[in-house]
């Protein structure tokens, strides 16, 4: 073997070397960002899980707020109508007893009917704050939805890098491939050179 042979063979030998290397980090960093992708998934996907619970829990409060806040005003309603006064002759003015019977139930009758408007407007201030405190439980909703977007774009990023690594490894094995057709082009011509000389003989 000559020397300009012998030496374009430990060229070849170190730059196949070096490829192989390079296709072995590249293997590396595939796995890596395949690995990087699925766990971006996964964390996007309990991001979803979350927001979707956000939703049940903002509509479970609205509703439940908005239903109580209803019952509240019906309450009230049939309330105040129970607590009207019979229609009846006028009471006997006479009779002490009877006045103050008539004066006290009046009374009664009052502080009933403003208890039951207090319910009624209660009712109708929880049916009123059930939107606005539905939005603020379900706040977590628009949190996870960007947790969602994030852990989205890691993935897309994880795959972009997946898909370089998987892309620069096909070109140092096209590129072995080529280092490795020179050096056979390389030993074929000196092999057919030393048949040559071995002819001459």
């Amino acid at each position: 073997m000559t020397d300009i042979s012998s030496m374009t063979t430990e060229l070849a030998t170190l730059l196949v070397h070096n490829d192989f290397q390079r296709a072995e980090m590249d293997d590396q960093n595939l796995r890596a960002a395949r690995e990087a992708e699925r766990r971006a998934m996964a964390e996007q996907v309990a991001a979803m899980r979350r927001a979707a619970d956000a939703v049940v829990v903002r509509a479970l409060v609205q509703g439940g707020m908005a239903v109580a806040g209803g019952a509240m005003q019906c309450a009230s309603s049939l309330g105040q109508i129970g607590n009207t006064k019979p229609a009846e002759p006028p009471p006997d003015t006479s009779d002490g007893a009877e006045a103050l019977r008539c004066s006290q139930e009046a009374v009664d009758r009052e502080k009933c009917q403003y208890r039951l408007e207090g319910l009624g407007k209660a009712g109708c201030g929880l049916s009123g704050i059930a939107v606005p405190a539905g939005e603020l439980v379900g706040a977590s909703e628009k949190r996870a939805d960007t947790d969602a977007a994030q852990a989205r774009n890691a993935a897309d990023q994880a795959g972009d890098r997946a898909d370089e690594a998987a892309r620069h490894r096909d070109r140092v094995e096209r590129h072995i491939d080529s280092v490795l057709d020179l050096v056979e082009g390389t030993l074929d011509m000196e092999h057919q050179g030393n048949l040559a000389i071995l002819a001459n003989f």
